[in-house]
């Protein structure tokens, strides 16, 4: 063909079609023109301005000059030149002969890969730009508008029709339209490579095995390493090496995409949708990662320098797993995060030195930290990240992760550190915080926290909100599990314990709110404010009892208005596998009556209520310190414990503890081998005890029974009781007291009247025995009930000043003892008493029945009471008898010459001396 010159155009926006078929040279000069060559082989210039240039039929020459131009080849080996400014080349895969691509610049230039010009057309808005170059105008009016989008219809109809028959030549099954046909060629049908001249060859081959021609397009970039170097090239290589085909594409079709870094200052990017590799270079890099869910691996483990990670649309993630030291994260005013790299240690300092590198991570939604002793402070997040409501996300990956210490932001964070002693805090937002190995501290803070503790022993603060907080190990066989801190804090939460001892709270300062506790295995605790706002202006107490049976057991804990108004329930908490119950201030009601296991409940140190308390089957504890409570043990073996206050406390069933207070108690042991301590710690340490009077009763059983410092009564009760009156006037009942006109079994006890004037009863009548037989010997007492000749049982007592008899013939003998006794018969019905005194000074009164007293040593007093009763002294003692007091007294003494030893009779009728037997008479005969 000739060659055809067309003169050069001027500056205004030209629009130029050639129709001829010969060789054409076109320049559109100035302006942004749309110059569309036909057959021939063309050379057309864009010149200055944004250009449109189409070479279409035959082997063209393109040039787009300066400006930012689209450059379309066509079918036919075209040679292509941007020129200045950011062009695009639109190249066509199918059917596209062999072009050459002579400047394409990384990062400034765009390949745009299209089926064929149909295609390339409605990508590019060219009948709409093809309408305005023609009317030269830069609004279309609606007849304009109409025929675009008539045209574009039909434009669309077509490609579709060449598309599904080009694809079925090819056998590509999963093509539906262009767009696909393009993703299908890059995936199966191209090959890219590189040559030793530096050009970059992507070949489009294989549509048809069978075809006599090739049916793809060869599209050569020339001179691409050698006018392209640095960081984007390399990348390009590397991904030359790899065969990621796709990856090499997406950097090439989007000029905005960068690479991973060198050693230069560069910015550099990756491909979308891809994982990046690890990286092993220096420098001040820019990486952007562009859309899909991107993974910076192990970026910072060799990778140093000030970089910028940029993760695009997605759910990205830098991980600074292998990196050396440390590194703090935190929020920039702009939004992205700071994040420095502390090399030198892995410890954190509160006064290290400045950072050794500082990254700058824009939209990436998780860190993964060092080894070392992390920091992160989301505090500052303005913005919740990836476009949703959630927060940062941090995790470290191995047992061999440090201290690591956070604080998350407003919004739904995710952070779950692995190991080491950690501390974070959720902030505001739906947060999940997990940790595995370590001694932890978490804090939901404000919003709905999901909180799981690890392996050891952790302090989890659920904080606002309705929390759901899991000690650890919970679904686990808690080997390894040791013991938590659980707070539920305000809002409707959830606590699970899991293994080991682990302490509960289910309300933050004092509100109270529905709340579900399970403590799982090992010795659990729960724990209640000392005081409860129940909105009333006064505080609330708890109402305790057992709902349900077997396994589906559980405690409902209501706090209830203090007044005792039951019905005025302000929340109720579900609560099971729970050992221990610590109460509020105010008056506490529990009934664990059905409860299958014991219950330990603990009052407050001070100013604690008035509690009432019943106790399951098991062993229970009530430990009620101050306040008048009230406490039944039910059955086992409890333990029911007070400080002050005016206390009942009835052990039930079982072998019981009754500890009662500084004050007046009520202790009943009930059945079972009792232990009842009238003091919680065995004595008073109070200068007034003229108030303290405790009542002990040890019931059936062995029990032990100890008073206070006060003026105690203690009753044995059946069995073989151990009895220490302590400090005080004490009244004891060795074995339990009944009417006088029944009987009661004595039993071997033991009694300790302590100190203060302690009195000693038996009862009128004895089971089995007929009488009181009574020696001492160094300051102890042996109380033998006998039948006749034969004994029955023996008490052991000591410090006791009082002793009341029976109504047998009871034979009393103080002579072994260290200190004055006084001797009480029974006022009706008594026997015939024997009674010897000790050496110091005694009271005798034998009331009814000829009774027997033997003098001793000391200023003693005897009162015969009814019947013929006698005073014996030794063989060759010389007395005086001589009246005392006022003779309506009826009272003489009786004095041992030579001594100071004398006694003060009443009602004694017979004087012995030896065998010599002498009536008071006698000694005064006007009597």
């Amino acid at each position: 063909m000739s060659e055809k010159m067309v003169d050069k155009y001027g500056d205004g926006n030209d629009f130029i079609r050639d129709n001829s078929s010969v060789d054409d040279l076109i320049d559109g000069g100035k302006g942004n023109d749309f110059i569309l060559g036909k057959q021939g082989d063309d050379k057309i210039k864009g010149g200055k301005g944004d250009d449109i240039v189409e070479g279409n039929r035959g082997n063209d020459d393109l040039k787009g000059g300066s400006g930012e131009d689209l450059l379309f080849g066509g079918v036919g080996n075209d040679t292509l030149i941007g020129g200045d400014d950011a062009d695009t080349f639109s190249m066509r895969i199918w059917k596209g002969g062999d072009n050459t691509i002579s400047d394409f610049t990384l990062g400034e230039d765009k390949l745009q890969l299209v089926f064929n010009r149909k295609h390339y057309v409605l990508e590019n808005d060219v009948v709409t730009e093809r309408l305005k170059a023609k009317f030269d105008t830069e609004d279309l009016n609606q007849s304009q508008t109409d025929r675009v989008e008539e045209r574009e219809t039909k434009i669309g109809e077509q490609l579709e029709a060449q598309v599904l028959k080009a694809a079925g030549k090819a056998d590509m099954e999963n093509v539906t339209d262009a767009d696909s046909f393009v993703q299908e060629s890059i995936d199966n049908h191209l090959d890219i490579s590189s040559n030793e001249s530096g050009d970059l060859i992507l070949t489009f081959l294989d549509y048809d095995a069978d075809a006599k021609r090739n049916l793809g397009t060869n599209i050569t970039l020339k001179d691409f390493f050698v006018t392209n170097s640095g960081p984007l090239a390399d990348q390009i290589s590397a991904h030359l090496a790899l065969g990621n085909t796709e990856s090499i594409i997406a950097l090439l079709s989007n000029p905005d995409a960068t690479a991973a870094g060198t050693n230069d200052d560069e910015t550099i990017g990756a491909s979308p949708s891809e994982s990046l590799p690890a990286f092993t270079t220096d420098g001040n890099d820019y990486v952007l990662a562009l859309g899909g869910d991107d993974k910076f691996q192990e970026y910072g483990g060799h990778s140093l320098g000030n970089d910028i990670l940029d993760g695009g649309e997605g759910f990205d993630t830098a991980s600074y797993w292998y990196q050396k030291g440390h590194i703090h994260a935190s929020v920039n005013d702009d939004g992205s995060i700071k994040l420095e790299q502390f090399l030198t240690s892995k410890e954190h300092s509160n006064t290290e030195s400045a950072a050794d590198f500082t990254d700058t991570l824009i939209s990436v939604e998780k860190i993964i930290g060092t080894r070392g002793e992390d920091q992160y402070d989301f505090s500052g997040l303005v913005d919740p990240l990836s476009g949703t409501s959630k927060g940062i996300t941090i995790t470290d990956t191995s047992e061999a992760a440090s201290n690591d210490f956070a604080i998350g932001s407003d919004f739904d964070d995710d952070i779950n550190l692995v190991s080491g002693d950690d501390i974070i805090y959720g902030g505001k937002g739906n947060d999940t915080l997990k940790v595995t190995l370590g001694n932890n501290k978490l804090y939901g803070e404000e919003g709905n926290d999901h909180l799981n503790g690890g392996n050891h022993s952790d302090y989890l603060n659920g904080g606002d909100g309705d929390d759901y907080i899991v000690g650890g190990n919970y679904y686990g066989d808690g080997s390894e599990d040791r013991d938590d801190t659980l707070i539920g804090g305000s809002g409707e939460d959830t606590l699970r314990g899991g293994g080991g001892n682990d302490y509960f709270e289910t309300d933050g300062r004092g509100s109270v709110e529905d709340d579900i506790v399970d403590g799982g295995d090992g010795y659990d605790i729960l724990f209640y404010n000392d005081h409860l706002v129940n909105g009333l202006g006064t505080d609330a107490a708890l109402n305790m009892s057992v709902k349900g049976n077997g396994g589906y057991q559980s405690i409902q804990i209501s706090a209830v208005d203090n007044s005792g108004q039951i019905s005025n329930i302000l929340s109720t908490d579900m609560v099971k596998n729970i050992e221990e119950i610590q109460g509020t201030r105010g008056d506490d009601v529990g009934d664990f009556s059905g409860l299958n296991h014991g219950i330990v409940y603990k009052d407050k140190w001070t100013d604690a209520g008035d509690e009432s308390m019943v106790g399951s089957d098991h062993a229970d504890i009530f430990d009620l310190m101050w306040g008048n409570d009230t406490a039944y043990g039910g059955k086992g073996n409890d333990v029911i414990k007070a400080s002050g206050g005016n206390n009942e406390f009835y052990g039930e069933e079982g072998d019981d503890k009754l500890h009662g207070g500084n004050h007046s108690d009520l202790l009943v042991g009930g059945s079972g081998n009792d232990f009842l301590s009238a003091g919680r710690y065995y004595a008073v340490h109070d200068d007034d005890l003229t108030d303290i009077h405790d009542i002990l009763r040890g019931g059936d059983g062995n029990d032990e029974l100890r008073g206070s410092g006060g003026n105690d009564e203690l009753y044995g009760g059946n069995d073989e009781d151990k009895i220490y009156a302590g400090n005080g006037d004490d009244v004891i009942y060795a074995d339990a007291k009944v009417a006088g006109y029944l009987r009661s079994e004595m039993a071997d006890d033991y009694v300790d009247g302590g100190d203060g004037i302690d009195t000693l009863y038996y009862s009128d009548n004895l089971v089995g025995a007929t009488h009181l037989e009574v020696t001492s010997n160094k300051g102890v007492m042996s109380v033998i009930a006998k039948d006749n000749d034969t004994e029955v049982a023996t008490d052991t007592v000591k410090n006791v000043e009082v002793l009341h008899g029976t109504r047998g013939d009871d034979v009393i003998d103080f002579s072994g003892l260290g200190h004055g006794m006084t001797y009480i018969d029974k006022w009706t019905g008594a026997g015939e008493d024997t009674v010897t005194g000790s050496d110091y000074d005694d009271i005798i009164n034998v009331m009814h029945g000829d009774d027997t007293v033997h003098a001793s040593s000391g200023e003693d007093y005897v009162d015969g009471g009814h019947g013929v009763d006698s005073l014996v002294f030794a063989a060759g003692t010389a007395i005086t008898v001589e009246a005392h007091g006022a003779t309506y007294r009826n009272e003489y003494k009786v004095s041992v010459d030579g001594t100071d030893d004398f006694t003060i009779i009443k009602n004694v009728e017979v004087i012995k001396i030896g065998e010599a037997e002498t009536s008071l008479d006698d000694y005064f005969p006007t009597v």
